[in-house]
């Protein structure tokens, strides 16, 4: 039974025993005007007194009261919240939900990348996102920063992740899986598509995708050990931080600049051939600037 299914028949209950006349009925001759209703309780046929018919329907003193108010005033209908159908005062008005569009597509236009391709698990093609390096509570600390300088409405985090669920879904933050290299796609493609191969067809694609994880799987580890030289080497020599770091080596000298969404296994692969190549040349990294492109120079 639902709570105004409970109510409605409280509300029987109480109409079928209560007196709500303006005189009062007494043997004697002389008749009072009726302060307040006059309430006997029943249950199941047994006249009972008001604790126990309270006990009896799970409901506490005050809402009896509140029932018997609505009952004298609305007549047998369900309760109907006085909020009901009313906007709260602290309630966004269209401008303050335009507001956090705008700025949550302007971001997005400066920081976001288009995804790489289609996954299985993102099946929406115009899916922008944005990188690792700051959550949405960084965002949201910008948005309200934003605000204060241009005088807008400042909201609260809670408030800032449902507009941008409901006005921006295609745009969200880099998730596992959403900065595969062409050829992981091309396998992942294919093995979704699988009920169309014969089964030795079947086998030679995963095969091939094993080994083509099993390779990266090598050079992510290479990758990581030499980071955690670089970072000896930074520590043993006292480098200093800057937006470039350059080593002098035997070898050529390269300058480029190293983006968070494009470290691919075709990177790795890359740093793998440097390296075996003159493995007595340090490679240092100096990722100083979080949030921005970082210099790279080996």
């Amino acid at each position: 039974m639902s709570r105004s299914e409970r109510e409605l028949v409280i509300k029987s209950s109480l109409f079928a025993h209560r007196v709500n006349t303006s005189q009062t009925s007494t043997n004697r001759k002389k008749e009072k005007i009726r302060k307040k209703p006059s309430q006997t309780y029943f249950f199941m046929g047994q006249k009972i007194c008001k604790k126990t018919f309270v006990f009896a329907h799970a409901i506490s003193c005050s809402t009896l009261q509140k029932i018997a108010i609505s009952l004298d005033k609305d007549g047998i209908l369900p309760r109907v919240h006085g909020n009901t159908g009313k906007l709260p005062a602290n309630a966004l008005c269209f401008e303050d939900r335009q507001n956090v569009k705008d700025f949550i597509h302007e971001y997005a236009t400066e920081n976001a990348l288009p995804l790489p391709g289609r996954l299985p698990n993102c099946p929406d093609r115009t899916m922008l996102l944005l990188p690792s390096d700051k959550s949405i509570a960084q965002v949201h600390d910008l948005y309200n920063h934003s605000a204060e300088l241009s005088h807008y409405r400042q909201i609260s985090l809670k408030t800032f992740r449902s507009l941008w669920n409901d006005l921006c879904p295609q745009i969200a933050l880099a998730k596992p899986m959403t900065d595969l290299c062409m050829t992981c796609q091309t396998f992942g493609s294919k093995l979704s598509q699988t009920g169309q191969f014969t089964d030795e067809q079947k086998n030679e694609i995963v095969i091939s995708y094993k080994s083509h994880l099993d390779l990266a799987h090598k050079q992510r580890e290479q990758y990581r050990e030499m980071t955690a030289s670089s970072k000896q080497i930074f520590l043993n020599e006292n480098l200093h931080e800057g937006p470039s770091l350059v080593a002098e080596t035997s070898a050529t000298t390269i300058h480029g600049t190293l983006h968070r969404m494009c470290i691919t296994p075709i990177m790795h692969s890359k740093w793998a051939q440097y390296t075996s190549a003159a493995p007595e040349n340090a490679m240092s990294l100096a990722c100083v600037q979080k949030g921005q492109e970082n210099k790279c120079s080996i």
